[in-house]
């Protein structure tokens, strides 16, 4: 009887163990480039998080997404000038979906969409004082979906 039970309890561990790497995948790799989940899905709208679980994507993966992105941090890191008139508009943060900030410190970008003539759902947005320089930003977070997820961009 002993051997039977160590029999049940090794079938039910291997079970366990091909459920898990079904499940959760430890050789997929995440935006980061760690070890965890898929990368990028770049061909669908990115749907990142909202505060305090916003997923981090380094600016080069991002980019490899989103060329366009490319053009507006480079665009900001000379300080402008920037292209649609919205853009260094003050984003209020009204639904809280980013970490707390004073009013005006949130600042919005557009990031072009290919194959579209208008401005599209692509923001950069920045945190920090409009008067920083390029290497002063605190944060920068990325959105696809006109501000309903993000990711923090990590440089």
């Amino acid at each position: 009887m002993p051997a039977r039970r160590w029999l049940v309890m090794l079938v039910g561990l291997a079970a366990v163990v091909v459920v898990g790497f079904a499940v959760f995948d430890p050789f997929a790799t995440v935006p980061n480039g760690e070890p965890g989940e898929d990368a990028l899905p770049c061909e669908e709208v990115l749907e990142g998080g909202r505060y305090p679980d916003i997923p981090v994507v380094e600016a080069e993966l991002l980019e490899d997404c989103r060329p366009e992105l490319r053009t507006v941090l480079g665009t900001l890191d000379a300080g402008g000038p920037f292209v649609y008139d919205e853009d260094d508009d003050i984003f209020f943060n009204r639904e809280g979906y980013l970490p707390g900030a004073e009013t005006g410190e949130y600042r919005s970008y557009t990031v072009d969409t290919p194959d579209l003539e208008h401005r599209g759902t692509r923001r950069v947005i920045t945190l920090g004082d409009r008067e920083r320089s390029a290497d002063e930003w605190e944060e920068r977070f990325y959105t696809d979906d006109h501000y309903d997820t993000f990711w923090r961009i990590e440089e």
